[in-house]
């Protein structure tokens, strides 16, 4: 018998409408904040995946850095004001944010972690949220932020709007407000361009070029900076 997020990922991808969609998750017993999160975080996905097409999700690690969309082009048709739910705050280091507010840095990136990953993407009370088009339920490592799924990252990001950047922890420090146009995700290399693959040996993760583990990055599309205070202003 299928879990109930594996019923809820089969409901999210099919070709019913969307009213018929939101039926059959209510039937299921989830909540409308919950049936309104499930729908909004698959058509966001979609919409960010619409132009790389299935190709583009095929190509090897090497291949995959983060695609650029035209200048002004942006997930959101609207943002909402900022408030701690569709807010990321980050600490950053100073020369990035000054190369954020002057406009030379088009992305940030993080590391997902095991220790950070329910901050970057959207986890329910079964794990992570998944698109079934990219990963078999029946995968061992589905719910793992690290599966190397053949190079197409499965999972869902939390859908924030701005990123509240910090310079350092001080209290007197330099912070911006910038907006979110988009999302990508690809695998962390290392110092010579290689993808960091990786097998799980008892408790240990041991470099494997073949292995079905990756740690994978989150690349944040910088818009308008909204709001910015400089240290000592």
């Amino acid at each position: 018998m299928s879990t109930l997020k594996e019923q809820v990922a089969e409901i999210v991808n099919s070709n019913n409408t969307r009213t018929k969609k939101q039926q059959m998750l209510a039937a299921l017993g989830l909540s409308d904040s919950d049936i309104r999160q499930q729908l909004f975080a698959y058509e966001a996905a979609k919409k960010m995946t619409a132009k790389k097409g299935k190709a583009t999700q095929q190509e090897t690690a090497q291949e995959a850095a983060p695609e650029q969309e035209s200048e002004g082009a942006s997930l959101f048709d609207y943002y909402d004001e900022p408030n701690k739910d569709n807010t990321l705050y980050l600490p950053i280091k100073q020369v990035y944010f000054d190369a954020i507010i002057d406009g030379s840095k088009k992305e940030e990136y993080r590391e997902i972690k095991d220790t950070t990953y329910k901050k970057y993407l959207q986890c329910d009370e079964y794990g992570l949220l998944y698109d079934a088009d990219l990963i078999d339920a029946k995968d061992p490592n589905l719910g793992d932020p690290m599966a190397w799924n053949n190079g197409n990252f499965p999972y869902f990001p939390k859908l924030y709007q701005y990123l509240s950047l910090a310079v350092g922890y001080a209290k007197e420090r330099d912070t911006a407000l910038v907006k979110v146009t988009g999302y990508s995700f690809f695998p962390a290399e290392d110092e010579e361009g290689k993808v960091e693959r990786y097998s799980l040996d008892g408790n240990r993760l041991t470099r494997d070029d073949n292995g079905d583990l990756c740690p994978w990055i989150i690349a944040y599309r910088l818009g308008e900076v909204v709001e910015l205070h400089r240290k000592g202003e």
